[in-house]
């Protein structure tokens, strides 16, 4: 499997939906390859699968206009911690590539949820945190 990688830019991530992986500061157009580094445009193996995964991790229910019942509840609706770390192992296994759930931390403070997940993926482990 082959990932449009996740960009980090001035300590923020950004994820890459559309092919685009970030903007020229001179002319605030969008940029969508690397002529420089075709290895820059896209992640491999294990780097895929965790690219791929906080991809589909940061989808809120109901925003995909072709998939409105894919994604993660707001956790406003849920109010569960079981319920929200349900989804999140639904998602992830449905992931391509990913075999198995290996570990699932996650926790609720201050009404913001965090988790560490730790998959077996058919090119080896696979850690991501959301």
């Amino acid at each position: 499997m082959r990932c449009r990688r996740v960009k980090n830019f001035n300590g923020t991530n950004n994820i890459v939906w559309f092919g685009s992986y970030g903007k020229n500061p001179e002319n605030d157009k969008a940029l969508f390859y690397n002529p420089d580094n075709k290895h820059d445009n896209y992640g491999e193996k294990q780097e895929s699968v965790a690219d791929c995964l906080t991809q589909r991790l940061s989808v809120i229910k109901s925003e995909l206009w072709h998939n409105i019942l894919f994604g993660l509840p707001l956790l406003e609706k849920v109010k569960s911690k079981v319920t929200m770390d349900t989804a999140i192992a639904d998602i992830v296994l449905g992931t391509y590539d990913v075999v198995d759930i290996i570990e699932l931390n996650s926790s609720i403070v201050n009404k913001i949820y965090t988790a560490t997940i730790k998959v077996q993926s058919i090119y080896g482990e696979v850690t991501i945190e959301i």
